[in-house]
């Protein structure tokens, strides 16, 4: 072939690349312009439906907005009587006779606040200059009914129980937040709670995971521990949680292509769990009514005492070691009262403490260790020592006793003038009042000073004298410095204020995630004006958060409109112009330097 030819052969080719991509193009653009262009070739409707008018309370609910002909923009912040999870949207097209339809469907998941007869309302969606309304919805929700049928008919549930529902004051119980799944799930959160009234709780480090057979169906359960301590009689509700998962469903009408399970036949659900909470009586302890004082403590313990050496020369000292240990509130134990001789001193050391928190409740032991001083030589009898506490299992109090121990002080002549005087002066000798020296190393341990103290050393320079003095102050300046900078910058409010700085930072750089940055940066800020920690809020809590900081009612106001554009925006499915995201992301951000401020 020759060169001419060629080259006319590549110019043929590249003409006809050329103007298969132009036809491409222009079918793609033939087929789209119906889409881009409001009402063309039909009439708009917008039309709003549930997947069912009665359910329970703690079940959630799917609303579908169709918009047909065209793309809007929903605003559902007129939606009071439930709360909106989260939304998806999708879209389909059809030809039919050479006419183009086109649905755009967006689905929202909706949780009931209260029960009864509640209501959607016509929610507003902007099409263009148009605004068209939805019809009003009523949904009718009714109490839970028994919690163990209805939980053997759902996939995912979630249950409380406490290990005893009649603890006395102080005793420990535990209680098992489970979340129960026969499906998949995934992105589990707990969204409110649990509530502990009238109690203190100890929560575990570590979730448990396990599975369990209900009804000849596997359930695999994720369970969090509670170790709970009743603080005064009565009776209260425990456990009360609101968790939130996504259940993973397969999508039907998909192709039967055998690879398609690896390609978008799953998509998530939103679903939202309510633990109910549990009752619990709190009964008052009996009155003791044996002769032993009581020591506070509820549970079951033992003491035990050993004393070393039992021989010693006056003006030494022996090691008195105290253990109490068990099963209960072990971390309030103080030391039984000694009630030793006058011819002893007692220095007490600090209590030296090994606890543990299970998942049968606090248990461990306590240490109390003292040095007792000999003042006087001869055969001296210690203890016992004893421990009174109630019993949760036998629901009395029981005392616990030591051994006695018998310690034989020899005289020692180098000590027989070592008299101690507690703040008294001596008697009069001669007529001359003399102070009081108090004797206050010599009965622990002699001191011998060596012979180098003697000698003669050089002397240090006046700077580096100066220094050596200055040295510890320094370094406990840069520590408390250090601490004190440390403990401001972790502090909750602190944390929270600048995360909403980093998403009000991402909002102005994100224009396709604005209102998602807008959402979490409001959050934040008004976290961080609560001093708290978290990540999601209510109207109502947001409301009750800001007038517990002080805030006034008409900025309260303020936050609750600039938060409802806001979430507006973000489950409404359509960009917003540039005017409006301008406006909103400049009324967003006064209200976040606000709180943070």
């Amino acid at each position: 072939m020759s060169d001419i030819k060629r080259k006319q052969h590549q110019c043929f080719i590249a003409g006809w690349i050329t103007d298969s991509r132009l036809i491409w193009i222009l079918v793609v653009l033939l087929w789209a312009m119906p889409a881009a262009m409001p009402g063309f070739g039909e009439t708009l409707s917008v039309k709003a439906e549930v997947d069912r008018t009665t359910m329970s309370s703690g079940e959630t609910l799917t609303l579908t907005v169709k918009i047909k002909g065209a793309d809007g923009q929903i605003n559902t912040s007129g939606i009071r009587d439930f709360e909106v999870l989260s939304t998806n949207a999708s879209q389909n097209y059809s030809i039919i006779n050479g006419k183009t339809s086109r649905e755009v469907r967006y689905r929202y998941t909706l949780v009931p606040e209260k029960q009864g007869r509640l209501l959607i309302p016509p929610l507003p969606v902007t099409i263009g200059q148009k605004t068209l309304y939805t019809e009003l919805i009523a949904v009718q929700v009714r109490k839970a009914g028994d919690e163990a049928t209805i939980d053997a008919q759902r996939d995912v549930f979630a249950r409380v129980d406490v290990s005893d529902t009649s603890p006395y004051v102080g005793q420990q119980i535990v209680l098992r937040l489970a979340l129960y799944n026969a499906v998949r799930i995934g992105n589990a959160e707990l969204r409110k709670g649990p509530v502990f009234e009238g109690v203190d709780a100890r929560k575990l480090d570590k979730s448990r995971s396990y599975a369990k057979i209900i009804n000849d169906r596997r359930y695999d359960v994720t369970e969090l521990v509670y170790i709970l301590t009743p603080e005064q009689a009565g009776t209260y509700q425990v456990g009360q949680s609101r968790i939130m998962c996504e259940v993973i469903t397969q999508v039907s009408g998909r192709s039967r292509f055998p690879f398609n399970s690896f390609f978008n036949d799953s998509r998530m659900v939103p679903s939202m769990v309510d633990a109910p909470p549990v009752e619990i009586t709190v009964r008052p302890l009996p009155t003791n009514s044996g002769s032993k004082d009581y020591s506070g403590l509820v549970g079951a313990f033992d003491i035990s005492a050993s004393v070393d050496p039992t021989t010693l020369a006056q003006g030494d000292s022996c090691n008195l070691s105290i253990m109490i240990q068990g099963r209960g509130n072990i971390q309030d134990a103080a030391m039984p009262d000694l009630r030793l001789p006058d011819t002893f001193k007692v220095y007490k050391d600090a209590p030296v403490e090994d606890i543990d928190v299970t998942e049968q409740g606090v248990a461990g032991s306590k240490q109390f260790a003292a040095a007792l001083v000999a003042l006087t030589p001869g055969t001296y009898t210690i203890g016992p020592f004893s421990l009174t506490y109630f019993d949760t299992d036998q629901e009395r109090y029981i005392t616990e006793t030591t051994r006695m121990f018998t310690i034989a002080v020899n005289e020692n002549p180098g000590a027989t003038q070592l008299d101690v005087y507690e703040g008294k002066r001596r008697p009069a000798e001669t007529g001359v009042q003399k102070k009081t020296v108090d004797f206050t190393g010599k009965d622990i341990f002699s001191i011998e000073p060596d012979m180098d103290a003697l000698k003669n050393h050089r002397a240090i320079a006046p700077v580096v004298f100066v220094l050596m003095l200055l040295a510890p102050y320094l370094l406990l300046a840069i520590l408390i410095v250090f601490f004190s900078r440390r403990r401001i910058t972790t502090t909750p409010a602190r944390m929270m204020a600048r995360q909403a700085r980093t998403e009000l930072k991402s909002a102005g750089n994100d224009r396709v995630n604005l209102a998602d940055h807008l959402y979490r940066a409001l959050i934040y800020a008004i976290f961080a004006k609560a001093g708290k920690q978290g990540a999601s809020l209510t109207h109502k809590e947001v409301a009750a958060m800001l007038a517990q900081a002080g805030c006034k009612p008409d900025f309260i106001e303020t936050v609750g409109e600039v938060l409802d554009r806001v979430e507006s925006a973000r489950f409404g499915g359509v960009t917003m112009d540039d005017r409006a995201a301008a406006d909103l992301l400049a009324a967003a951000t006064r209200i976040v330097r606000r709180l943070i401020a």
